[in-house]
């Protein structure tokens, strides 16, 4: 899969994150995402189909009622939170990159957020 030198490194694009792994797309297609600010090519991506929707809803309706989430104390859930914001954050000058390329967004514009 070709990918725009400038564009961070993204795993998984070719298929879809359905519980807790990257799949095989069930019936998707590439869908190409073109940056709006000068009209080129970026990467492909797999558009989920309606049944990776429906594998999607089955995982998390799955994870729900056997996972660790729901029997999880207040606390547990927090930390859990804070840990996802912490990941998120230490990703954010990539996240904002990818957002920038696909939105024909400013840098600035997203290190405003």
């Amino acid at each position: 899969m070709l990918v725009r030198p400038d564009l961070p490194e993204i795993p998984g694009l070719e298929r879809v994150f359905i519980g807790g792994d990257w799949r095989d797309s069930i019936g998707g297609v590439p869908l190409d995402v073109i940056c709006p600010g000068d009209e080129e090519f970026l990467t492909s991506v797999m558009a989920p189909s309606i049944a990776d929707a429906d594998a999607a809803v089955t995982a998390a309706r799955e994870a729900f009622d056997k996972g660790h989430w729901p029997r999880m104390s207040v606390l547990e859930r927090a930390k859990v939170c804070e840990w996802f914001a912490d990941e998120l954050e230490a990703r954010f000058s990539r996240l904002n990159l990818a957002w920038m390329l696909e939105s024909g967004a400013s840098i600035a514009h997203g290190e405003m957020i």
